[in-house]
């Protein structure tokens, strides 16, 4: 804990450290134009902390928000005071919190960690965003996100149009190629729609004529 004391000619900074049961004082004297400086390098942090395009958050050790910037609040649609205090795991999916305290203790041990997330905003919407993350003194987390829904969205897209290309292609196969009976046709197509589409079963019944009845 650090407390600060103007003497009027120098500031002086006690710095108080715990070893086991022993209290250790730390006191350091600041000359004026040490305080200038300081106060300086303060406010050029906070200029960059501000205007940052992407999203920063501290994080306390025990994943309480303590800072945002205006991007961070933009992004997750809260205002700083709303923000400020309030849980990361209440913005996050349920089904991620296990993953989210894993990464939590990993970084504790000094690791720093890039992943992908799926947050919860304000109005309930979700978005899915990047995240790289990196332990700070005094027990504080500094995360940087980045919006990767659209990218995410267009990745889905892709993967999507390619399974479908694929799958009309083995359906134009199986029709163009000869020598096969209508039953093995509809059977090798059944199979590229489970394949290609990620579908559990399909099926085809076709009609008896003579009896007027679906048969598989």
């Amino acid at each position: 804990m650090q407390a600060y004391y103007n003497t009027g000619i120098r500031k002086i900074v006690s710095e108080t450290k715990h070893t086991g049961n022993a209290k250790l004082i730390e006191v350091k004297i600041m000359k004026p134009e040490q305080e200038e400086e300081l106060k300086k390098s303060e406010e050029r942090y906070r200029a960059l902390f501000e205007n940052a395009v992407d999203p920063i958050f501290i994080i306390a050790a025990e994943g309480i928000f303590t800072e945002v910037n205006a991007s961070g609040e933009r992004l997750l649609g809260y205002e700083r005071g709303e923000l400020i205090g309030k849980a990361i795991v209440d913005i996050l999916q349920p089904e991620e919190i296990n993953r989210f305290l894993g990464v939590r203790k990993s970084m504790l041990e000094g690791k720093t960690r890039f992943d992908e997330w799926t947050l919860i905003r304000k109005d309930g919407t979700s978005i899915q965003v990047e995240i790289s993350a990196s332990m700070l003194p005094e027990k504080q987390f500094q995360a940087f996100a980045r919006d990767i829904t659209e990218r995410k969205r267009m990745e889905e897209l892709s993967k999507r149009r390619s399974r479908h290309a694929a799958l009309r292609a083995d359906v134009q196969a199986a029709i163009s190629s000869g020598g096969k009976t209508l039953q093995s046709v509809l059977q090798s197509n059944m199979e590229s729609i489970v394949r290609h589409l990620d579908a559990a079963i399909a099926r085809v019944w076709t009609l008896d004529e003579k009896e007027n009845v679906l048969q598989l």
